[in-house]
């Protein structure tokens, strides 16, 4: 469950319903070379790779619905098998965020980063992901 907090009035509301689209759904817009793979640890066995990298890929969820104009948080679940964190530009609504991806035990044990993001209500949020600094954000 989520809430809307108001400060100023004390108060707060339950916030918009939470959703859970999968990256690899048809629905999602890949481009430059970011691609589905196979990924044993993650829910149908895939996940996008090469989110920016050589290619500048990126992969897109272009109609996220909120059912308010709100402030929340988005959970991210991934795999990254190098030694070394690894990071993403995540861009929703043309804000730009940055988010960090630890080590994970190859694609077996999927982790999760967790963001906060401006959301419009409606379905017309976009939400980009690309390399940061011209690195890889996913192998």
């Amino acid at each position: 469950m989520n809430w809307i907090i108001n400060a100023q009035a004390g108060t707060y509301s339950a916030g918009p319903t939470e959703t859970s689209p999968e990256a690899e759904a048809s629905s999602q817009v890949l481009a430059n070379g970011a691609k589905k793979v196979s990924c044993s640890g993650c829910s149908g066995a895939s996940e996008i790779g090469y989110i920016g990298c050589s290619n500048a890929g990126t992969l897109t969820f272009p109609a996220v619905s909120s059912t308010a104009d709100t402030t929340t948080s988005i959970r991210v679940h991934y795999t990254n098998g190098d030694s070394k964190q690894r990071y993403a530009n995540v861009i929703v609504n043309g804000v730009t965020k940055l988010v960090a991806f630890v080590p994970t035990d190859g694609d077996r044990a999927p982790k999760t980063s967790v963001l906060t993001v401006p959301l419009k209500s409606g379905s017309t949020n976009s939400i980009r992901f690309e390399g940061y600094n011209g690195g890889c954000g996913t192998p």
